[in-house]
């Protein structure tokens, strides 16, 4: 950032005294802070859809048509990384600890759907893929959470 210059009386030009460049960077920071406390609110209430979205892709492979089984698999490629941008939220919306955990656990709980799932395979022990639905239910959860948590401030 550029640091503004001010002209004194004599009409030349004189860098601002440390506490005024402080005094500007406290008026623009809380908006900065504020801003990706929005994003993140908005973006944990999208993951909480998304995942119910997910869920209901997976029950309609179930219940309707094997076919619908791909729409489940390349579904969560839209946002499995929205986890990750809520951390990058989390910290630059100054946000506590305990979130910045937790949104970089819900990426975790989804990186372990894929284990879950290929571990099933590669293993041949299908009941390793029974905690697949079990970490579903966990991510809705961990996903609410963050979601109102995200008190606009």
């Amino acid at each position: 950032m550029v640091a503004e210059h001010r002209s004194d009386t004599s009409g030349t030009a004189t860098m601002p005294s440390p506490s005024e460049a402080q005094d500007r960077y406290a008026r623009t920071e809380p908006v900065r802070g504020h801003r990706s406390r929005v994003a993140f609110r908005i973006l944990a209430w999208l993951f909480v859809g998304c995942v119910l979205v997910q869920v209901l892709i997976a029950g309609l492979a179930i219940f309707d048509t094997p076919l619908r089984w791909s729409w489940h698999e390349n579904f969560v490629h839209m946002f499995e990384y929205l986890p990750l941008i809520l951390l990058v939220l989390a910290f630059t919306g100054r946000m506590p600890r305990r979130i910045r955990w937790v949104s970089f656990g819900a990426f975790a709980m989804i990186g372990m759907q894929y284990a879950f799932i290929g571990l099933a395979r590669d293993l041949n022990i299908p009941a390793i893929a029974a905690l697949h639905p079990v970490n579903a239910m966990l991510i809705f959860w961990v996903a609410l959470f963050l979601a109102r948590s995200a008190r606009p401030a």
